[in-house]
């Protein structure tokens, strides 16, 4: 047999030239004239087997690298990928990158957000200027002020560590001309200080208010229609001086003054302090202020100046009429309160008794006016060149109805 012609080999593989198996490496088998025949219907079976293996790649056999050994192991090729499943794969690798990332970016997110809200915890907060004014006004410690003699938290009379607590440190002080006076200058208020107490305040900004709500500003106008038009007015250096008397809370005579430039209306600064004491010693010998101060009380119930008439009475006298805002209920209805006859029943020392009779008028139901008639006696105190209810008593003599 010509060594060009194709033979079968044992192994299954057919289409060998030369003399050895070029799959399993086995010889070529020899064979008689009798088997040529034979071998040529072989032929076409190995062709048919040989196709029938492409078209099956999991049944062919892998070839041993030593010719004697037969092979028995299958060897399983790469399965073949069509385009579709190409896609299919595709679209889910494509996926799977683009959830990853997504979560990468999460886990980043939530990591800065943390950083952010420990940075932010640690570093102090930014407010604009106006916040900043505000939450620095909202820390100072606030006090109520007890009297018409007070300015920016301070009455007359209070103790220099109060002045402190309330303002904090002064900017500077300087002693006065007069003896035992001091002066403590603050941003927007200049204090006096004598016998450890406070005698004198005055206002440098806006920023300080009397009790009543007024500061440098205000309009004159709607100062005199709260505090009402009896003021002493004078002029000196330029300015209008409206001056109006209050009793402070130590129970001395003392002067809130406004004061207003010459051709304006509105406030320039805010005065308080005590009265002159040569102003107290001269009032006090004089009995016929006290029957003034009576009349002057009720006049303020008429005009309905309450918290001028409370003023006019002694702290022991404020505790039994209650409360400024009980005190101020009673007298809800009433019209008009006016005295006459006052007379003067003694006088001893600082104190004078006097009589007195009471007209009152109060609205009553339907529209009507009911009329009261009293008589009364009342003890007036003499504090510091101030006139001052200390006790009143009075009976009904009748009432009817206008």
């Amino acid at each position: 047999m010509a060594d060009t012609e194709s033979w079968s080999c044992s192994c299954g593989y057919s289409g060998n030239k030369k003399n050895f198996c070029v799959f399993c490496g086995k010889p070529r088998p020899q064979v008689s004239d009798n088997q040529t025949q034979e071998n040529e219907l072989t032929k076409d079976n190995s062709i048919s087997r040989q196709n029938s293996i492409i078209d099956e790649p999991s049944k062919v056999v892998r070839r041993r690298a030593k010719p004697q050994d037969v092979v028995t192991d299958p060897v399983i090729l790469p399965k073949i990928t069509t385009p579709k499943e190409v896609k299919e794969n595709n679209n889910i690798q494509a996926f799977g990158v683009a959830l990853i990332v997504g979560l990468l970016l999460m886990v980043v997110f939530f990591a800065v957000k943390d950083n952010d809200k420990a940075k932010n915890s640690s570093e102090p907060t930014v407010v604009s200027s106006d916040s900043a004014t505000k939450v620095k006004e909202d820390a100072k410690p606030k006090r109520e002020m007890q009297t018409d003699l007070s300015l920016g938290g301070l009455d007359l009379g209070n103790t220099l560590d109060e002045m402190h607590q309330l303002l904090g440190q002064e900017e500077k002080s300087k002693d006065m001309d007069t003896p035992g006076y001091k002066r403590y200058y603050f941003n927007d208020i200049w204090v006096v200080i004598h016998d450890n107490k406070v005698s004198a305040l005055e206002s440098n900004s806006g920023a300080v208010k009397t009790k009543r709500g007024f500061a440098q500003g205000a309009k004159i106008s709607a100062v005199i229609d709260s505090y009402g038009k009896d003021y002493m007015l004078s002029n000196f250096g330029g300015k209008k001086l409206y001056e109006y008397n209050f009793q402070s809370m130590d129970g001395r005579p003392g002067i809130l003054r406004f004061a207003v430039n010459e051709g304006a209306d509105v406030v320039d600064y805010i005065t308080v302090r005590y009265a002159p004491v040569e102003q107290s010693k001269k009032s006090t010998s004089n009995p016929d202020g006290a029957v003034l101060a009576m009349r002057e009380y009720h006049k303020a119930i008429t005009n309905h100046q309450y918290d001028k008439a409370y003023s006019m009475m002694t702290y022991d006298m404020q505790n039994a009429m209650g409360t400024f805002e009980n005190y101020r209920k009673g007298y809800s209805t009433t019209l008009s309160s006016n005295v006459t006859d006052i007379k003067v029943l003694s006088t001893e020392g600082n104190k004078v008794r006097i009589a007195f009779n009471l007209r009152a008028r109060d609205r009553a139901s339907g529209g009507r006016v009911l009329v009261q008639n009293f008589s009364g006696t009342a003890l007036m105190l003499n504090v510091n060149g101030n006139w001052h209810i200390d006790e009143m008593r009075a009976s009904k003599q009748g009432e009817h109805y206008e």
